[in-house]
């Protein structure tokens, strides 16, 4: 069998182009892993924070109805508990936009949570005592609004 002049040499070059790619392609492999193991971390950091946060929650709402529904006394308990949620629910926006920060993702605007005003006891009587049927469509608006 009869060699062809250059075709050895024409094959090492070729392999050590692909042991290049080869380096090359399992670099980026072990970087993407090391991403994904950050990206892991973060997630199930924030899930187990929301998660915690979300069972207080709840039990801290089921355990204040019977005190809301004591006639005027309850409006206290009321406002005190919904700051309580507003914080609550700040914080786990801030949570999530500090993951989505470590993950690349664009955080959401924590104003929409954080910046929300809670009537006071007083305020929210006297919007009662203002316009209690206003009161009522508002609540029934928000209570139909998709996503509530």
């Amino acid at each position: 069998m009869r060699s062809v002049p250059g075709t050895n040499s024409g094959l090492l070059s070729k392999h050590d182009t692909l042991e290049k790619s080869k380096k090359d392609l399992e670099a980026k492999h072990d970087e993407l892993q090391k991403v994904g193991q950050k990206n892991n971390g973060a997630v199930k950091k924030t899930s187990g924070k929301i998660a915690r946060r979300s069972v207080t929650l709840v039990a801290r709402n089921v355990s204040s109805m019977a005190a809301e529904a004591i006639p005027l006394a309850g409006t206290a308990v009321i406002v005190a508990v919904t700051a309580w949620d507003v914080y609550d629910s700040c914080q786990t926006l801030k949570e999530l936009n500090e993951m989505s920060t470590e993950i690349g993702i664009e955080p959401e605007d924590e104003n929409r949570v954080c910046g929300v005003h809670v009537p006071t006891q007083k305020e929210l009587m006297d919007q009662l005592k203002s316009d209690s049927k206003e009161a009522y469509d508002t609540a029934r608006e928000w209570l139909t609004l998709p996503g509530h």
